[in-house]
């Protein structure tokens, strides 16, 4: 029996042309794996510039978008259980079915829009904005403890 081969397809994406297809590179997966050794902690740290994105947004996607996510998987208790996993950059967006993402060294791979939940990086404005207001409360703050500080030196000083 000859088993055919998979014809390889190309995309041109930003003048580079890249390949769909997952490749045999001799990858031998450790018994647990960089991300998923991450405490909840580093993960809520690495999604701080992130936004989740509903799914009915998902659609709306475009590339070079950064996307990280959470798997849904079932444990042997029939419980949801959520993995994290890094992501890459949007190349394709076949939605409702799948995203093609370009993770570390340029390697492509599908993730299925189904049992995800999707992160999208925050653009720059929306960012810019969120710090923006972060040290306008922060210099009230600033203020307000200086104000007391100033009352309380004044009352020391008359009682001395």
């Amino acid at each position: 029996m000859n088993k055919k081969e998979p014809q390889v397809k190309y995309i041109q994406i930003n003048n580079k042309s890249t390949e769909l297809r997952l490749k045999n590179d001799g990858y031998v997966r450790p018994e647990k794996t960089a991300t998923e050794l991450l405490t909840p902690e580093e993960i809520e740290l690495r999604l701080r510039n992130y936004e989740q994105v509903d799914i009915n947004e998902i659609e709306k996607l475009s590339n070079p978008t950064r996307i990280q996510y959470f798997e849904i998987a079932t444990n042997d208790d029939g419980e949801d259980i959520y993995r994290y996993r890094q992501g890459g950059i949007l190349i394709i967006n076949k939605y409702p079915d799948y995203l093609v993402l370009e993770g570390k060294n340029s390697k492509t791979f599908c993730v299925q829009i189904k049992k995800h939940v999707f992160y999208k990086e925050k653009d720059y404005d929306k960012l810019k904005k969120e710090y923006e207001d972060i040290i306008i409360k922060k210099n009230r703050i600033i203020e307000e403890q200086k104000y007391i500080i100033e009352q309380f030196q004044k009352k020391t000083k008359i009682k001395q």
